[in-house]
């Protein structure tokens, strides 16, 4: 019966060692700085702590004036303090599942290459910030694009440069029948002759208004310059240049000039 309880105090043991052991460095360290700190801290510090936490009424080491007794007592308890809170973030640290922090241990400790193909990482970028988005794993060629990639396929184009141009006119046949034939009225417009315009009828010689008079005017006007224009164009010598612009009768030019202004002003 000892035995067993010797056994099952051992295996306690153990296992609380086991549990408290990576704590045990960050203990150690920080007991130890602490206690240096109060054995070095002048005795006015050390007074007005005990002053300020009521230490007197606790023990009589820190009733004024307080001795050596006093920071020794001191140092002891702010070690254990220190260690106790070291120790606690210690094992926060290292073991995040039992108090809950498993997730923000992931994110300091997880390398985004450590992760595998199977449990991708669910990483929250900045445009995925909106709460209706949930985290998508990142994209991979291997796991996302298709064996045969995003390229042209190679196989429609190696056909084509084998086709035979036969068979490509053959093709183009075919298409060209299976097209609807558009309806036209009459003839196709490209195949109709162009419109002939025809000149403005000559005003009645016998009339002998002013609005007569400018019409007959301007004719004559248009019919010079046409024919100028013409014997320009083709002259009567083929080896023959004229450098001769066609002449202008300002005079008559003049005349027009004033019907047209004579014809405004009896309008309006």
């Amino acid at each position: 019966m000892e035995e067993t309880s010797e056994i099952r105090a051992k295996g306690i043991a153990s296992a609380l060692l086991r549990a408290v052991q990576p704590a045990i460095p960050a203990v150690i360290g920080a007991a130890a700085l602490t206690f240096l700190f109060a054995a070095v801290m002048p005795f006015s510090w050390v007074a007005a702590i005990s002053w300020n936490l009521y230490l007197d009424r606790l023990s009589d080491l820190f009733v004024a004036p307080i001795g050596n007794g006093g920071r020794l007592a001191l140092a002891f308890g702010m070690a254990a303090i220190a260690a106790v809170l070291a120790g606690l973030v210690a094992l926060v640290i290292a073991k995040p599942e039992a108090a809950g922090l498993t997730s923000l241990r992931d994110r300091f400790r997880r390398a985004p290459g450590e992760a595998s193909d199977d449990e991708p990482v669910l990483t929250r970028r900045r445009i995925d910030l909106h709460p209706d988005d949930p985290p998508r794993p990142p994209i991979r060629a291997g796991r996302d694009l298709p064996a045969g990639g995003l390229g042209p396929l190679v196989g429609d184009v190696v056909d084509q440069a084998d086709t035979p141009p036969d068979m490509v006119d053959a093709d183009e046949l075919v298409l060209s029948d299976l097209a609807p034939a558009e309806e036209f009225d009459g003839e196709a417009p490209w195949l109709q002759p162009a419109e002939m315009t025809a000149p403005p009828p000559m005003p009645d010689p016998a009339d002998k208004s002013l609005g007569a008079m400018v019409a007959r005017f301007e004719a004559g006007l248009s019919r010079r310059r046409q024919d100028a224009v013409g014997k320009g164009a083709n002259p009567l010598v083929p080896g023959a240049v004229t450098d001769d612009e066609p002449e202008v009768d300002f005079a008559l030019e003049a005349a027009l000039g004033t019907l047209q202004r004579m014809t405004r002003q009896s309008v309006g």
